[in-house]
């Protein structure tokens, strides 16, 4: 579709302005999309475990090192990945991307169910056969989600993002909760193979989803445009706000892997000696994470606000806070199948989600129009460098030290990031301010 920056908004959905050329139900279609495929992304860490433990066979002493790597394995396909993904966003189109990428992600997901049998017909250990299919899925992965956010900003005016962002959020909540709560009972309910192919009917059913109501709303300038790498380490260089976005994407995105494959790792791990096989321990981290779903969604009405209101970095600082506490609050516990877990779970959550909406907004309001696309597509690449290195350190400090250390590693380094931000606060809020007079006197001129 193409469109003028200059564009008009024509109605209102839940507070944010539609533009001209755009309906409501075009932003109905995006966030089911969103919630669908937030249910496919929180699926590997709910399965992980269990299908490790008892169809692979690892050992529980190399549980967090060998989760954590095959984890990282999305995020090593999203490292080498995700640059050319937001490229080619740009270049052909975010539905276009889209479909192809969930269409592949349901048939890897079945693939990757099916690793034992692969690796024994091709005379590969089940053990090392787990790898490239979990790349393979991280790939379809990669070119699935990250053409969410660029449609979100690509819908949107900046006057009303935050709130987008916000829907975005929530969404993606909604579906983290359904994945937590249904789809993380179904290896008790239905079998740990049975999953797999449930789960494919999940990205199936968000390939037609896409296809009914989600359309490309990208300036033609945009698409006769080459990726401009170049100019996005030009603006980075610059804009303390793109610096404190990419940051808070490095540190903050790695609170969600940590928080549930560890704790699923944890509950898994220590289950027998409570009395509680793998498969049932698994659906008790299916509800306990419902909580931090829950608190993400909260999070995704509050801050969504707030971003608009007090500011990214007020938001982005309020956020890593809380998320700071919980991961200390964490370190107190030796008990996963204690309900008063779901405390500190749900601080982790709500921050988490803050973080992301900030971080977010932050980079879209700093990308120029026709980079839109490549600079999220820098959002995406830091955000698996910081998951990659991070992850794997908190998987090694468990199985070396304790899951508890784990967590208060995490703890610090948001502590840190959060000192940062306190800092530079200033410098980012200046730049947005001085965006503003500059973005109203083009439209007037316009």
């Amino acid at each position: 579709m193409k469109y003028s920056e200059t564009t008009q908004a024509t109605a209102k959905f839940v507070g944010i302005e539609i533009p001209e050329g755009l309906a409501k139900r075009n932003f109905y279609f995006l966030y089911s999309a969103s919630f669908l495929i937030s249910m496919l992304m929180v699926f590997p860490a709910v399965i992980q475990p269990v299908f490790l433990k008892e169809i692979i066979g690892i050992p529980d002493k190399n549980a967090g090192a060998i989760n954590s790597l095959l984890q990282n394995m999305s995020q090593i396909a999203t490292l080498f990945l995700a640059g050319v993904v937001g490229f080619l966003s740009d270049r052909f189109g975010r539905r276009y991307m889209l479909l192809r990428g969930v269409i592949f992600t349901g048939l890897f997901f079945i693939l990757f169910g099916y690793s034992k049998e692969i690796g024994i017909a091709l005379g590969i250990p089940p053990q090392y056969a787990i790898y490239p299919l979990r790349f393979l899925l991280g790939v379809g992965l990669i070119f699935t989600w990250p053409h969410l956010t660029p449609l979100v900003a690509d819908y949107t005016f900046k006057s009303s993002r935050g709130k987008a962002m916000a829907a975005y959020g929530l969404s993606m909540g909604i579906g983290a909760i359904l994945a937590f709560g249904i789809l993380g009972q179904l290896p008790q309910l239905l079998g740990i193979y049975e999953s797999f192919y449930a789960v494919a009917i999940v990205a199936f059913t968000a390939a037609l989803v896409a296809k009914r109501g989600i359309v490309d709303r990208i300036p033609e300038e945009k698409k006769k445009e080459k990726g401009k790498f170049r100019e996005l380490f030009s603006l980075l260089s610059k804009s303390p706000s793109l610096k404190a976005s990419y940051v808070a994407t490095f540190v903050g995105r790695a609170d969600t892997p940590i928080l549930r494959l560890l704790t699923m790792v944890w509950l898994v791990t220590v289950a027998e000696s409570h009395g509680v096989t793998p498969v049932k321990a698994t659906g008790f981290g299916g509800l306990i994470m419902m909580v931090f779903a829950l608190m993400s969604m909260l999070s995704n009405l509050i801050t969504g606000p707030l971003v608009d209101k007090i500011g990214r970095m007020a938001t982005l600082m309020i956020s890593m806070l809380s998320s700071t506490i919980g991961f200390t609050i964490l370190f107190t516990f030796h008990n996963p199948f204690s309900w008063l877990i779901c405390l500190p779970i749900g601080l982790i959550g709500f921050g988490m989600s803050g973080v992301v909406i900030g971080a977010n907004t932050l980079a879209a309001d700093a990308a120029p129009r026709h980079l839109v696309g490549t600079v999220i597509g820098g959002v995406n690449t830091v955000q698996s460098v910081g998951i990659i290195i991070l992850l794997q350190s908190a998987g090694m400090i468990r199985d070396i030290l304790s899951v508890q250390t784990a967590f208060i590693f995490k703890a610090v380094i948001n502590a840190f990031t959060l000192l940062w931000f306190i800092v530079i606060k200033k410098k980012c809020d200046d730049e947005l301010g001085l965006k503003k007079p500059v973005e109203s006197s083009l439209s007037a001129k316009a």
